[in-house]
């Protein structure tokens, strides 16, 4: 009986170690929104209702690295809103091209329309991106 019992406990303990070798970790969620979907321009955080961005002006040339420059505006009538900023540069290949540009700070005047510009650091640069979050 004794004997009968320790193979059941034995067994069990085997069938447990053997199910979680199984079972794969966790994994993360794929992202639903592709690369073209994505937007060229994130405002996040609470920023979303202080600022507004134009249409940027990409200008590209073969022995030239891709430079972009976004227009933006605060719709504060009164205080100044510190905001950073990060283009991001992308090859054909999507891939990065390093080095990444730096977060930068600018504040926007009441009302007022700044610009901000970003340059590749190569002309590999096919696609970019802007990042833009309230200045801490």
């Amino acid at each position: 009986m004794i004997r009968l019992t320790l193979c059941f406990v034995f067994a069990g303990a085997l069938a447990s170690c053997l199910t979680a070798c199984e079972s794969a970790p966790p994994a993360g969620r794929p992202d639903a929104t592709t690369w073209w979907d994505y937007p060229l321009v994130t405002v996040i955080e609470d920023l979303r209702d202080d600022i507004r961005y134009g249409e940027a002006v990409v200008t590209r040339g073969e022995d030239r690295p891709m430079t972009v420059v976004v227009p933006l505006r605060s719709l504060d009538d009164e205080d100044y809103v510190s905001v950073r900023y990060k283009f991001q540069f992308f090859d054909e290949a999507r891939r990065p091209v390093e080095p990444q540009m730096s977060w930068r700070v600018i504040q926007l005047e009441p009302q007022a329309q700044e610009f901000v510009t970003g340059q590749a650091t190569d002309t590999t640069a096919v696609d970019w991106r802007l990042v833009i979050r309230r200045a801490k």
